[in-house]
């Protein structure tokens, strides 16, 4: 009996070790020099958290949904999409001749893509996507309209990453010292 625990919490231990080892380090964002221009805000992320959390950030000057004369804007879209592949399908197959008694294993990819325009012209475009698994019933049919708790870590971890990849980009940030040359 004790050799048993002993032995389950090795292997749990184990377990949650490789886990860690997967999860890839989410670098934080920190604003140094001029703020970047106040740019229009547009994206099919209906929580405000992810505006406020761009906010926080203090990389530009101000964002805005309704700031339609603004020269530059951002687009964030996320999508999440199921991957037709040969796991789903066996999966499918295999739940199917159990009446759904097995789950079906889908893989999903979420992606978040950001883009940077400049008077309606795609200047720069980001997009970081994450791979994942879920086991559902067969009858439940998949889950797309709510994020699962890492896909909500990963979108916002995609915002410090996005900004960093902004930061190195001297195509825009050439953009952004010639709007402050005309602008202010």
């Amino acid at each position: 009996m004790i050799k048993q625990f002993v032995l389950s919490l090795v292997l749990i231990s184990f377990s949650v070790a490789v886990q860690a080892e997967d999860i890839p380090a989410i670098l934080e964002y920190t604003h140094v020099g001029k703020q970047y221009p106040p740019v229009l805000f547009q994206s099919n992320i209906e929580d405000d958290a992810f505006v406020e959390l761009l906010k926080e950030k203090q990389a530009f000057a101000g964002i805005d949904k309704d700031a339609i004369g603004s020269p530059v804007g951002i687009r964030v879209v996320k999508g999440l999409r199921i991957k037709q592949d040969a796991t789903a399908f066996s999966s499918l197959m295999l739940s199917a001749s159990t009446l759904g008694l097995i789950p079906v294993v889908t893989n999903k990819a979420f992606k978040v893509q950001y883009g940077v325009f400049v008077q309606g012209e795609l200047i720069s475009y980001y997009e970081y996507e994450m791979s994942s698994a879920d086991v559902e019933n067969m009858w439940g049919g998949p889950r797309l309209d709510k994020l699962k708790p890492a896909e909500q870590l990963f979108l916002e971890g995609s915002v410090n990453q996005f900004l960093l990849d902004l930061k190195d980009d001297s195509e825009v940030q050439g953009l952004f010292s010639e709007y402050y040359t005309y602008f202010k």
